[in-house]
């Protein structure tokens, strides 16, 4: 198939570019039903550069007055002709100077940008190839950065060739600011299963108003809670096998990813038999709601557990409700930890099914001992009990802690699954938490409950108030060992500059991106 056509304006880069002629052959094998891919010829004048999809075979210059220019460029890849695209303009165009197939394109005024921003570009584009263990799909990638008055939009993707307005280029005096543009497009790119345009099985948050950011925020963190599932290993392997060029069709359905997470997942098909109807096809997450009681008879843990979901109820259901919440749901497929901290150590529980029962008590059993009391004489103005008229009110409630081998309790503590938890312990356990737990999200999550006290006793402003004037983690002693760290990760002591970024540990490049 072929088609030509002749003076047609072209409105993109040069503002009054124009192709003077374009011929378009898409190469197929009707007796098979297959698409080979695409033979793109654009004839411009010699002074303006016509950059499309696939690899640039060659190029022509005609002996008419005045010559032009016939650019000839070939698409293996079969590709629907939504990916097709053109941009003519008078670029520059910057080669990868590291021996990837990348070519930079720019209009003049921005080439000192486009040097300064694109210097790490190929430590992520490898990054990319050595996880997937796959070259680029499309030959030659090509990416031209247009003024923001000639671009519709800040980024437009076509088949090798992408569209990037030039606002987001800097010059030498911003370091490394270019990387969050890898990690925007890493994004849409990696949440393909939750992208309306490249999957139409993939649905449940139809009742939240942004539905198309909504959906790719989910996609990712039911990705992510798959990823940990069958292990990072596992779920490279998956990724790798899609990208495969021994793969037929370019397009994944949810059914086909399914197919594959049993196949090379190492997950158990009854698992996957749950997790893709509740988890991709289902509305909302679900709510954990929990509290404990300490057994010092049995040395055991009872956590009380009440289970429900974000989800409205359906119209005429029979469902119980609070509010917006769905209780007595079937629940999700997953089992979430619950890691205890006692006084002899440290111990996870992977025993919280998230389906069951809407109320449940499961029983944690305890390794540590309570250390024996020494008997105390009353004191004169005391009860008989022992307590005391003047003693805080939330002693009571911390008793049990006091009386109990238990230091602090978190659910979900490596947050795995996309779910609401309220979980409810003394405060002196919570107290605990924020004093010798190290993790951030634990010292937050403790704050956030201390605060909402509606009588704050002395222990707790206590708490507090020493948190805040920690010197040992906090103050400039905080600062300076932030500093440090961050010296032995990016600064380069020969030139006194930060280093280029690495891509190859994501979860340390975004710690030291938040400190830069």
């Amino acid at each position: 198939m072929a088609k030509a056509r002749k003076q047609k304006p072209e409105g993109g880069a040069g503002g009054g570019a124009t192709v003077l002629h374009q011929k378009l052959c898409l190469s197929i094998d009707m007796e098979n039903q297959l698409i080979y891919g695409f033979d793109l010829e654009f004839t411009v004048s010699t002074d303006l550069v016509a950059v499309s999809n696939g690899d640039l075979l060659y190029q022509v210059l005609s002996k008419e007055d005045p010559p032009r220019k016939t650019y000839v460029y070939k698409l293996n890849t079969p590709v629907s002709a939504q990916w097709i695209s053109l941009v003519v303009g008078p670029f520059e165009v910057l080669p990868d100077k590291n021996g990837i197939s990348v070519s930079h394109m720019c209009l003049s005024p921005t080439l000192s940008k486009l040097e300064n921003t694109i210097s790490f570009f190929h430590d992520a584009y490898s990054c990319y190839e050595d996880y997937l263990a796959a070259p680029f799909p499309f030959g030659l990638y090509k990416q031209i950065f247009l003024p923001s008055e000639m671009v519709v939009s800040p980024t437009s993707f076509g088949a090798s060739t992408c569209i990037f307005s030039a606002d987001i280029l800097n010059d030498e005096k911003v370091i490394d600011q270019a990387n969050c543009t890898v990690c925007q497009f890493d994004v849409s790119g990696a949440t393909g299963l939750g992208s309306p345009a490249a999957s139409t099985d993939l649905y449940g948050t139809q009742t939240f108003g942004s539905y198309g950011k909504i959906r790719s925020l989910k996609a990712v963190a039911v990705l992510q809670t798959l990823e940990k599932q069958m292990g990072p290993d596992f779920f490279r392997k998956i990724l790798q096998m899609i990208v495969a060029s021994t793969r037929a069709s370019r397009t994944l359905s949810t059914k086909e990813f399914r197919h594959l997470a049993n196949k090379i997942g190492n997950l158990e098909r009854p698992f996957l038999k749950e997790f893709f109807p509740r988890w991709i096809e289902s509305c909302g997450c679900p709510i954990m709601r929990l509290g404990i009681s300490y057994s010092k008879r049995r040395n055991m843990v009872e956590l009380a557990v009440s289970r429900g979901c974000t989800a409205k109820a359906e119209p005429g259901s029979d469902s119980h409700t609070d509010g917006d919440i769905q209780e007595g749901a079937t629940g999700w497929p997953g089992m979430m930890s619950v890691r205890v901290h006692e006084t002899d150590g440290v111990y996870d529980h992977p025993i919280l099914p998230l389906a069951g029962e809407a109320l449940q008590v499961v029983e944690l059993q305890c390794h540590s001992k309570v250390a024996a009391k020494r008997f105390q004489k009353t004191k004169k103005g005391s009860k008989p009990d022992g307590s005391d008229d003047n003693v805080d009110a939330s002693t009571q409630e911390n008793r049990m802690s006091m009386d109990a081998p238990l230091l602090w309790i978190r659910v979900d503590p490596e947050m795995e699954y996309l779910a609401e938890i309220h979980f409810h312990q003394p405060i002196q356990m919570w107290i605990n938490q924020l004093e010798k737990d190290k993790d951030v999200i634990s010292q937050s999550q403790a704050i956030a409950v201390l605060e909402k006290l509606p009588q704050l006793s002395f222990a707790v402003i206590n708490a507090l108030n020493n948190f805040l004037n920690d010197t040992k983690d906090t103050d400039l002693a905080g600062l300076l060992h932030l500093v440090k760290f961050y010296k032995s990760r990016r600064f380069d002591a020969d030139i006194g500059l930060p280093r280029p970024n690495d891509f190859h540990d994501i979860p340390e490049y975004f710690v030291l991106e938040v400190m830069h």
